[in-house]
């Protein structure tokens, strides 16, 4: 196999997928056509379109900086590592277009196998993109059923930096997105899902 950095600074951003599998990670929840537009911004960070513009930011100043822009739906998305070492994190950013996700994970290719708690950091990514990809499904379900509330979106911030809980909440229609318009909530995932289930 590979050295990890050989892996992760490949230039070929239609390969994005197939470097995190080489690497031990999920595939992400991100659209073929995000991935297909994705660039390299720097050595391990990609983005399509408007993501560039927060990609280098932590989830928070990336959710603010979108939240900002009235929440625009465009489908944009990021996806890297972020740091070394132990102090690596996989990025995950997702601009709708129903359903915006900013993940940011703690792993590391020195410490991953090594049981934090009950899993391990690659375990906790490969949840964390199983349940986004649920989110992403219903919500798909619930546009083609013609539930969807039009002009919102269904957001979730989920960074285990520094012991985070995860948030959620709907964007506003009418007006650009805060923090606050955000839940702080340990099972943000399974509210998130339970709220679509009411739509």
């Amino acid at each position: 196999m590979d050295d990890i950095q050989t892996l992760l600074s490949r230039p070929a951003v239609a390969a994005a997928p197939a470097w995190l599998t080489q690497a031990g990670l999920p595939a992400p929840p991100l659209s073929q056509a995000a991935l297909q537009a994705m660039e390299p911004l720097a050595q391990n960070l990609f983005a399509s379109g408007l993501a560039a513009q927060w990609a280098a930011s932590e989830s928070d100043e990336a959710f603010q900086t979108w939240g900002a822009r009235g929440a625009s739906l465009r489908g944009d998305a990021v996806l890297g590592i972020t740091g070394t070492g132990l102090h690596a994190r996989l990025r995950c950013y997702s601009a709708g277009p129903d359903v915006a996700l900013f993940i940011q994970r703690d792993w590391s290719p020195v410490g991953d196998g090594m049981a934090t708690g009950s899993a391990t950091p690659s375990m906790a990514i490969e949840g964390a993109f199983t349940l986004a990809r649920l989110l992403q499904e219903r919500a798909a379900k619930a546009r083609a059923a013609g539930r969807w509330p039009e002009g919102r979106a269904l957001v979730l911030v989920d960074d285990t930096f520094n012991g985070r809980l995860q948030r959620w909440g709907w964007s506003p229609a009418n007006r650009a997105m805060a923090p606050e318009d955000l839940i702080a909530d340990r099972d943000a995932y399974l509210s998130a899902l339970q709220s679509l289930g009411a739509l």
